[in-house]
């Protein structure tokens, strides 16, 4: 784990204001890294074989043998579980929310060897706009590599706030295939690649621009988001996804899973 000091938090919380993002390499290694890695290809089958049976799914944007967006491991995963509520993600979370953070969200996001799509120019929190609770602030992003980012995988791209100066959530036209520009329009910019070795995290404002090519390597392009909410997201009084406490008062803590699975 990299040094989370009051200097490191302090120079994270600068480029987080006037960027949009930050980088910390190498935040995850080891055994950590390596059990993240495992749940990831765990996640690849299982969405596959949903998939491949026709079900339903919780995420409707996966492709069979193309991408894949998994969500859920936080309930059965110790890895997953040690990643998101880890020293590391509440000094992030300090550095980009302040005092108080929650569990908004979590999801693999897999790209399949030579696939056909990346992602396309969105904001994160436009998904807050889209069910009618765009009045929160954007929530937090934190991207974590599972494996090296280059340019024949299709790593994440950004558009830094010194770049565009959007840090208020655009509409988005989820009419719209998740495939298509005419989502929304953010200018056609190439922004800066995040070529980062694995275990490297992104955190990113939610009204931060991001988006990715696809993977024109022969192996599974892996990555972990998790999303943390500087108060519980509510609709008609319920959570609209997850809502853990994680830091209070500037306090980490670590909910039992009685909590993440409620």
């Amino acid at each position: 784990m990299p040094n989370a000091d009051a200097g490191s938090v302090a120079a994270w919380s600068d480029a987080f204001a006037r960027e949009g993002y930050f980088v910390v390499e190498r935040a995850v290694d080891g055994a950590l890294l390596a059990g993240l890695q495992a749940d990831a290809d765990c996640a690849i089958r299982e969405e596959r074989e949903r998939l491949e049976r026709g079900e339903d799914l919780y995420v409707p944007v996966s492709k069979l043998d193309d991408r894949y967006v998994i969500s859920g491991f936080v309930r059965r995963s110790e890895s997953v579980r040690q990643l998101v509520f880890s020293e590391v993600m509440a000094a992030v979370c300090r550095a980009s929310l302040g005092e108080e953070a929650y569990l908004y969200s979590e999801t693999f996001v897999v790209k399949a060897p030579n696939n056909e799509h990346g992602w396309i120019w969105h904001q994160d929190s436009s998904y807050l706009e889209y069910v009618g609770c765009g009045h929160y602030p954007p929530n937090l992003s934190v991207w974590v590599a599972l494996d090296d980012m280059t340019p024949h995988n299709g790593a994440l791209r950004v558009l830094p706030f010194t770049t565009l100066d959007v840090r208020k959530v655009i509409p988005h036209d989820f009419t719209k295939p998740w495939t298509s520009q005419d989502v929304v329009d953010l200018g056609g910019r190439d922004g800066m690649p995040m070529y980062i070795p694995a275990g490297s995290l992104v955190a990113m404002d939610g009204a931060l621009p991001h988006a990715s090519d696809n993977n024109r390597s022969e192996r599974y392009c892996r990555a972990y988001l998790v999303q943390y909410s500087r108060q519980p997201v509510l609709k008609d009084g319920q959570p609209v996804q997850l809502a853990v406490p994680f830091v209070r008062e500037g306090v980490r803590r670590v909910p039992d899973i009685g909590e993440v699975r409620r």
